[in-house]
Protein backbone atom coordinates (compact mmCIF):
# COMPACT_ATOMS: atom_id res chain seq x y z
CA UNK A 1 0.00 0.00 0.00
CA UNK A 2 1.40 3.41 -0.90
CA UNK A 3 2.19 6.07 1.70
CA UNK A 4 -0.63 8.31 0.51
CA UNK A 5 -3.12 5.42 0.69
CA UNK A 6 -1.93 4.55 4.21
CA UNK A 7 -2.22 8.19 5.23
CA UNK A 8 -5.75 8.37 3.81
CA UNK A 9 -6.84 5.18 5.61
CA UNK A 10 -5.26 6.48 8.82
CA UNK A 11 -6.94 9.87 8.50
CA UNK A 12 -10.36 8.32 7.94
CA UNK A 13 -10.10 5.81 10.81
CA UNK A 14 -8.60 8.33 13.23
CA UNK A 15 -11.18 10.94 12.27
CA UNK A 16 -14.01 8.54 13.08
CA UNK A 17 -12.39 7.54 16.37
CA UNK A 18 -11.60 11.13 17.32
CA UNK A 19 -15.29 11.91 16.94
CA UNK A 20 -16.13 8.99 19.24
CA UNK A 21 -13.82 10.21 22.02
CA UNK A 22 -14.03 13.92 21.36
CA UNK A 23 -13.86 16.27 24.35
CA UNK A 24 -17.58 16.97 23.93
CA UNK A 25 -18.19 13.29 24.72
CA UNK A 26 -16.39 13.79 28.05
CA UNK A 27 -16.51 17.52 28.71
CA UNK A 28 -13.64 18.86 30.75
CA UNK A 29 -14.60 20.81 33.81
CA UNK A 30 -11.86 22.93 35.31
CA UNK A 31 -8.55 21.33 34.31
CA UNK A 32 -6.88 22.83 37.37
CA UNK A 33 -9.23 21.13 39.85
CA UNK A 34 -7.81 17.81 41.05
CA UNK A 35 -10.31 15.04 40.34
CA UNK A 36 -9.75 11.32 40.11
CA UNK A 37 -9.44 9.64 36.76
CA UNK A 38 -12.89 8.72 35.48
CA UNK A 39 -13.37 5.59 33.38
CA UNK A 40 -16.37 4.79 31.24
CA UNK A 41 -17.12 1.87 28.95
CA UNK A 42 -19.47 1.71 26.00
CA UNK A 43 -20.22 -0.52 23.03
CA UNK A 44 -18.22 0.05 19.85
CA UNK A 45 -18.84 -1.51 16.45
CA UNK A 46 -15.67 -0.06 14.86
CA UNK A 47 -14.22 -3.58 14.42
CA UNK A 48 -17.47 -5.53 14.33
CA UNK A 49 -20.44 -5.98 16.64
CA UNK A 50 -19.54 -6.78 20.22
CA UNK A 51 -16.50 -4.50 20.55
CA UNK A 52 -16.08 -1.93 23.27
CA UNK A 53 -14.62 1.54 23.84
CA UNK A 54 -13.01 2.36 27.18
CA UNK A 55 -12.55 6.07 27.93
CA UNK A 56 -10.43 7.51 30.72
CA UNK A 57 -10.58 11.15 31.66
CA UNK A 58 -7.96 12.70 33.92
CA UNK A 59 -9.18 16.25 34.31
CA UNK A 60 -6.44 17.21 36.75
CA UNK A 61 -3.75 16.24 34.24
CA UNK A 62 -5.75 17.35 31.20
CA UNK A 63 -5.76 13.93 29.52
CA UNK A 64 -8.52 12.15 27.61
CA UNK A 65 -7.72 8.60 26.49
CA UNK A 66 -9.82 6.10 24.58
CA UNK A 67 -9.09 2.49 23.70
CA UNK A 68 -11.13 0.41 21.25
CA UNK A 69 -11.28 -3.38 21.54
CA UNK A 70 -12.64 -5.77 18.91
CA UNK A 71 -15.25 -8.44 19.79
CA UNK A 72 -12.45 -10.90 20.74
CA UNK A 73 -11.10 -8.40 23.31
CA UNK A 74 -7.97 -7.52 21.29
CA UNK A 75 -6.86 -3.89 21.55
CA UNK A 76 -7.22 -2.33 18.09
CA UNK A 77 -6.88 1.42 18.61
CA UNK A 78 -5.63 3.68 21.38
CA UNK A 79 -5.81 7.46 21.30
CA UNK A 80 -4.70 10.00 23.91
CA UNK A 81 -5.34 13.74 23.90
CA UNK A 82 -3.34 16.02 26.20
CA UNK A 83 -4.68 19.46 27.12
CA UNK A 84 -3.31 22.58 28.76
CA UNK A 85 -4.71 25.98 29.72
CA UNK A 86 -4.24 29.27 27.87
CA UNK A 87 -5.86 32.24 29.65
CA UNK A 88 -8.15 29.86 31.51
CA UNK A 89 -9.34 28.02 28.36
CA UNK A 90 -8.32 24.43 27.65
CA UNK A 91 -6.60 23.74 24.35
CA UNK A 92 -5.23 20.58 22.76
CA UNK A 93 -1.45 20.22 23.15
CA UNK A 94 -0.80 16.76 21.78
CA UNK A 95 -2.55 13.74 20.31
CA UNK A 96 -1.05 10.24 20.28
CA UNK A 97 -2.81 7.48 18.34
CA UNK A 98 -1.90 3.83 17.83
CA UNK A 99 -3.51 1.25 15.54
CA UNK A 100 -3.08 -2.48 16.16
CA UNK A 101 -3.71 -5.40 13.79
CA UNK A 102 -6.16 -8.22 14.52
CA UNK A 103 -3.50 -10.03 16.60
CA UNK A 104 -2.82 -6.94 18.73
CA UNK A 105 0.54 -6.04 17.13
CA UNK A 106 1.34 -2.35 16.69
CA UNK A 107 0.68 -1.39 13.07
CA UNK A 108 0.67 2.41 12.94
CA UNK A 109 1.39 5.30 15.31
CA UNK A 110 0.58 8.97 14.86
CA UNK A 111 1.75 11.87 17.03
CA UNK A 112 0.25 15.31 16.42
CA UNK A 113 1.33 18.50 18.24
CA UNK A 114 -0.73 21.71 18.40
CA UNK A 115 -0.07 25.40 19.12
CA UNK A 116 -2.10 27.65 21.49
CA UNK A 117 -4.84 28.19 18.90
CA UNK A 118 -5.37 24.47 18.34
CA UNK A 119 -3.66 24.47 14.96
CA UNK A 120 -1.44 21.43 14.22
CA UNK A 121 2.27 22.33 14.11
CA UNK A 122 3.74 18.87 13.49
CA UNK A 123 2.71 15.33 12.66
CA UNK A 124 4.76 12.15 12.95
CA UNK A 125 3.33 8.98 11.33
CA UNK A 126 5.20 5.69 11.72
CA UNK A 127 4.23 2.35 10.14
CA UNK A 128 5.42 -0.90 11.71
CA UNK A 129 6.02 -4.31 10.10
CA UNK A 130 4.86 -7.74 11.23
CA UNK A 131 7.68 -8.09 13.76
CA UNK A 132 7.42 -4.60 15.26
CA UNK A 133 10.15 -3.07 13.10
CA UNK A 134 9.64 0.46 11.77
CA UNK A 135 9.06 0.21 8.02
CA UNK A 136 8.61 3.92 7.27
CA UNK A 137 8.15 7.23 9.02
CA UNK A 138 6.83 10.54 7.75
CA UNK A 139 7.29 13.76 9.72
CA UNK A 140 5.36 16.85 8.63
CA UNK A 141 6.06 20.32 9.99
CA UNK A 142 3.22 22.78 9.34
CA UNK A 143 4.21 26.40 8.72
CA UNK A 144 2.25 29.56 7.86
CA UNK A 145 3.65 29.37 4.32
CA UNK A 146 2.90 25.66 3.80
CA UNK A 147 4.42 22.47 5.13
CA UNK A 148 7.60 20.42 4.99
CA UNK A 149 7.54 16.61 4.80
CA UNK A 150 10.49 14.41 5.81
CA UNK A 151 10.57 10.66 5.22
Amino acid sequence: MSRSACSLVLAISLGAFAFAISPSACPAQNLGTPTPTQTSQQASSDYGPGGKLVQQTDQAGGVLEGTVYDPAGTERHDEKFKYSLNNGKPYKVEKDAYNFDFKGHLDLSWKLKYDFSGTPVSSDITHYGLHGERTWEEITDYKPTGYEIRD
